[in-house]
């Protein structure tokens, strides 16, 4: 199934692309994304995405179809042709 990963902010800005369209087996999730993108754009990816022990940030945000996830963010079904943000969350004062 294809999946459109549009990236926001500085990750947009550190891969050098606004989106990219990845190709995942049949009832993959968040997590199984994650992986995929992690593998085709390390270590930039990695820098922004992922901890030290290769673990999701809590500071990116995932939505998925415009929609916001919550609760356990990588265990989220996804299906063919939906549309997932990465977005940073935005900070300052």
């Amino acid at each position: 199934m294809k999946i459109t990963v549009q990236f926001t902010t500085q990750l947009k800005a550190a891969l050098g692309l606004a989106e990219t369209i990845i190709d995942l087996p049949p009832n993959a999730n968040v997590q199984a994304l994650i992986s995929c993108l992690d593998k085709e754009h390390s270590p930039t990816f990695r820098q922004f995405a992922l901890d030290q022990n290769g673990r999701f940030l809590p500071s990116l945000i995932i939505c998925i179809n415009d929609q916001q996830c919550s609760g356990d963010v990588l265990q989220q079904p996804l299906t063919d042709g939906d549309q997932v943000a990465l977005v940073s969350a935005i900070s300052g004062g």
